[in-house]
């Protein structure tokens, strides 16, 4: 008998172990598998475009039988690849064994975009006045590349045709009416309706015009990029003189041989050329000794001039100053070298010189006749 209740106490103790062992012991949960399915239940497409269905969560080695339920609606490859055939609604079927799943397809119309009637530009009727004021064809646009902010120019200047006509004595009705000028930046450069450009600050900008030619068609010009620089704000004025030159020696006249053949006394002369300067900046500018005109003959075509001291001179903020310089040397044939000309007035063509601005080099340029001036750097 004790034998017997040890051997039971023995199983029961043994049977409390298990279950506390059983008991403490984690149970995992083992999810069901995921049915398969469409990853599309719903699709829209236009006539033309394509999607592709698949069937998730199924086995590598079941097979997939895609058909369409209206072929004319939408077709459907092996692959799932859907294509839209025409307007409207069709099911696309994927038959795993005897199991099917249904993606529904609705067919939009394409929307074809209609093309833009590009307007033929019609011709203009001129009358035979500004006919004649009137490019023939296209034109060369060429401005310089740079210019000092707080001037301007007449940008008719800048335009030549094929016969080197000049368009600057265009009319103002020919010029606001059969021209445009364009800005990219109109705070850097602005144009008025006569051509006119004011360069306003430092910047750049893109610059090209439309202008109307003889035969009443109108044509745009290239598009040139134009840098403005800060080169203070200065204004150049200048007359011409006879006087006697400071530097000595022989005296050389120029004439203009193909209108002479004779040196003509009767024609006006020049030796000194007295430059005034308005200097509106809030600094002073530094003016080069040497200054320099064109002349329309070849001996010479250029004739420099010199500051009586041969030195540079200040001009003060804010000041106005009158500076003469008289006629120092010239290149003649055959690499000669002349002094003291004496200029017929006739053959002066401009006049340019050099200014320090800062440390900033500006050029300035006149057309001999023009209030118009030219500065770069």
């Amino acid at each position: 008998m004790k034998k017997t209740k040890k051997k039971g106490i023995r199983s029961l103790a043994i049977l409390l172990v298990l279950i506390l062992t059983l008991g403490s012991s984690p149970v995992t949960n083992v999810e069901a598998k995921a049915a398969p399915r469409l990853n599309y239940k719903k699709v829209t497409l236009v006539q033309g475009k394509k999607k592709r269905l698949k069937v998730r969560n199924l086995s590598r080695r079941r097979k997939v039988k895609w058909y369409s339920t209206k072929k004319s609606v939408a077709t459907v490859n092996k692959k799932g690849v859907v294509k839209a055939k025409k307007k409207g609604k069709a099911y696309i079927v994927a038959k795993v064994g005897k199991k099917k799943y249904r993606c529904k397809v609705i067919v939009k119309k394409k929307v074809s975009k209609k093309k833009k009637k590009t307007k033929k530009s019609k011709k203009v009727k001129i009358n035979k006045s500004t006919k004649r004021q009137l490019p023939s064809y296209k034109l060369a646009f060429m401005p310089e590349k740079n210019y000092a902010a707080g001037t301007s120019l007449d940008f008719f200047t800048t335009v030549i045709d094929h016969w080197a006509k000049d368009f600057s004595n265009t009319s103002d009705s020919v010029r606001t009416k059969c021209w445009r000028w364009y800005s990219s930046n109109k705070s850097v450069i602005s144009f008025n309706s006569r051509g006119i450009a004011t360069f306003k600050k430092a910047g750049r900008a893109n610059v090209y015009c439309k202008y109307l030619t003889k035969s009443g068609t109108w044509i745009k010009s290239s598009v040139e990029t134009i840098k403005v620089f800060e080169g203070g704000s200065v204004k150049f004025s200048y007359t011409l003189g006879l006087e006697d030159s400071p530097f000595g020696g022989e005296e050389y006249p120029v004439w203009d041989f193909y209108k002479h053949d004779t040196y003509d006394t009767t024609i006006p002369k020049f030796n000194v050329i007295t430059l005034k300067v308005q200097n509106n900046s809030t600094k002073a500018i530094k003016l080069d000794s040497e200054l320099g005109i064109d002349t329309n003959t070849s001996q010479p075509k250029i004739v420099r001039f010199s500051t009586a001291d041969k030195k540079d001179v200040w001009i003060p903020a804010n000041s106005e100053q009158s500076v003469k310089f008289y006629t120092y040397y010239a290149n003649g044939s055959f690499g000669k070298v002349y002094y003291n000309y004496i200029v017929d007035k006739e053959v002066l063509i401009g006049v340019g010189f050099n200014y320090y601005y800062g440390s900033t080099w500006v050029g300035a340029d006149n057309n001999y006749g023009s209030s118009e001036w030219k500065f770069y750097n």
